[in-house]
Parts: C-alpha cells; sequence; structure tokens
C-alpha cells in the first residue's frame, strides 16, 4: 500500500502476480499466463520471495508449474 494525497492505492507484488497468473494457466491453459509468469520470474528472480511462491503454489496445486518454470529462468 502506498498513501499519495490521503489515498490508499493497493499494489500487487511481483508474487502475487506470479501466483494468481498461475492458478489462471492451471484453469484454462492459457499460454500468455504462462508467458507472463516466465517473463516475470526473468526480471525478478533475484529478487522473488520464493518462500512465499512456494507456500501459495503448494496451496492452490500450482508447485509443480513454479518449479518447471524456476528451472528455465535458472538454468538460462
Amino acid at each position: 500500500m502506498v498513501n499519495i494525497s490521503g489515498c490508499n492505492l493497493y499494489f500487487a507484488t511481483a508474487e502475487d502476480v506470479i501466483i494468481q497468473k498461475l492458478r489462471w494457466y492451471r484453469a484454462i491453459a492459457r499460454s500468455k499466463d504462462y508467458a507472463d509468469v516466465l517473463d516475470v520470474i526473468s526480471v525478478q528472480r533475484a529478487q522473488l520471495d520464493w518462500a512465499y511462491i512456494s507456500q501459495w503454489s503448494d496451496i492452490h496445486g500450482t508447485r509443480e508449474i513454479v518449479d518447471e518454470l524456476r528451472r528455465k529462468t535458472f538454468d538460462s
């Protein structure tokens, strides 16, 4: 949350974008969501809270996809 001129503004973290896009990808297999997650990880990988991502991906059943994407970005 950021307060600007008395207004509270909320922004999704990179981790939350990854988690939500993986949920959408798992539900409807839209390749754009997969590519978006790959891009976010590629750009933000050193700053990401992997424990948080892992916790939520376990809850939502997307851990296998997270691990695959993480290998792809860290191996390149």
